[in-house]
């Protein structure tokens, strides 16, 4: 009996071999797939991350550079307008006033050209 024990081991531990084999292979398959997708998602997650962050850099940019602007943008106006406002303020004023002088000189030479008045008799003036 001993002569058959010896071939049954080896004959179980080539099965058992080939059995390991294939279970081996099985799980590095199994494990390479789930390492992929592991690093799949991670690389989704990381991205999304990433773009995210530059999005909201561009828009946190974007959005203080509206704010200066529409912040200097009634000081520009204004300074670039201010000569123009002045310009026109000297020309109303000068447009006043020679308008109240040819008003003057009209109520003047008004006067000046009316009729003489009448002299009621037995007033001296």
């Amino acid at each position: 009996m001993g002569a058959w024990v010896l071939p049954d081991f080896y004959d179980q531990k080539g099965v058992g071999d080939k059995a390991v084999n294939q279970l081996e292979k099985s799980v590095n398959s199994k494990l390479e797939a789930t390492v992929a997708s592991q690093i799949q998602a991670n690389f989704k997650l990381l991205a999304s991350k990433s773009f995210r962050a530059m999005f909201e850099q561009v828009d946190a940019t974007f959005q203080k550079g509206m704010v200066e602007d529409t912040t200097a943008a009634p000081q520009q106006f204004e300074a670039s307008h201010s000569p123009l406002a002045i310009a026109l303020r000297m020309a109303i004023s000068s447009g006043c006033k020679f308008a109240s002088s040819v008003y003057s000189r009209g109520a003047g030479a008004y006067r000046d050209s009316s009729p003489p008045r009448v002299r009621e008799a037995g007033h001296h003036g």
